[in-house]
């Protein structure tokens, strides 16, 4: 049986993971996509359960994102030989903050987005991470899709 502190690690891991360049929706970079997800809706923040795989405001737009992350975690807790009931809960939250965009992204990356993972095990111990990314808007024109 593999030891909770491991839970930290997942956490760290799975911030690092989110906010990667890697994590696309539909081809495009996924934090931005969230990040005009909360622009479209109003939101402050975008949070995903992972473990009732939903999210926050609601929509289907990131069913997969979703999916893809509840089945990584679930991957990790399994590899590190840790009893999947001991996780009570697994929530990803983005938030958009204000600030002054940096001269060194200029357009390119103009909003700071603050990605904070929290899990909690059945006795209570809460192992959180958390990492910043500048990204922009979602837009299709200015864009690559990833193939």
């Amino acid at each position: 049986m593999g030891r909770r502190k491991h839970f930290k690690h997942i956490a760290h891991n799975l911030a690092c993971t989110f906010i990667s360049r890697n994590n696309d929706v539909d081809g495009y970079w996924g934090i931005g996509k969230l990040y005009s997800h909360m622009d479209q809706s109003g939101a402050s923040h975008v949070a995903i359960d992972l473990l009732t795989k939903t999210i926050q405001p609601p929509t289907q737009d990131f069913d997969t994102l979703v999916e893809h992350y509840a089945t990584w975690l679930s991957t990790q807790i399994a590899q590190n030989d840790l009893p999947r009931e001991s996780l009570i809960t697994a929530e990803i939250t983005i938030a958009c903050f204000p600030n002054e965009p940096t001269k060194a992204f200029g357009d390119y990356a103009p909003h700071r987005m603050n990605c904070r993972i929290r899990l909690e095990d059945d006795k209570g111990k809460v192992y959180d991470a958390e990492k910043n990314v500048w990204c922009r808007a979602h837009d299709p024109q200015r864009e690559q899709k990833r193939t």
